[in-house]
């Protein structure tokens, strides 16, 4: 964290770090910093006006770590409800896949095999298998 803050931005006497170092300091990748910034669990930021520059005050990053350690009801709420989002979307993305499988079992599959063909008789033997119950 030395070598970042030497690398300091300063403006009216408060220090700055920017975005990658930030996610640095944080020991994160820049995506999972936008992805708390758009839930608006990230630090407050400092834009300066007429520029597209965003910094974070490092007194403002040293207090959203310490919020982080120890969340608010509302901050746990937010986490918890974020977490909760994530597993109903993989659950959804799963029930969407066994879908599928369940589909091509009943309809067979994409190589025009029988459906009620039992999944271990080798393939060649499928199309005799099938005839023989015709």
């Amino acid at each position: 964290m030395r070598e970042i803050l030497q690398r300091q931005y300063v403006d009216k006497g408060q220090l700055y770090v920017d975005i990658p170092e930030t996610c640095t300091i944080c020991d994160f990748t820049s995506p999972t910093y936008y992805n708390l910034r758009k839930q608006g669990l990230g630090p407050k930021e400092t834009r300066f006006p007429g520029t597209r520059i965003v910094r974070i005050a490092v007194e403002e990053l040293d207090r959203w770590l310490s919020a982080r350690d120890r969340p608010s009801k509302a901050m746990r709420a937010a986490i918890d409800e974020q977490q909760q989002k994530a597993k109903a979307a993989s659950a959804a993305a799963n029930s969407r896949q066994l879908h599928k499988l369940n589909h091509k079992a009943k309809n067979g599959d994409a190589h025009g095999e029988a459906a009620d063909t039992p999944p271990d008789i080798p393939r060649k033997r499928k199309k005799a298998h099938a005839q023989a119950e015709a």
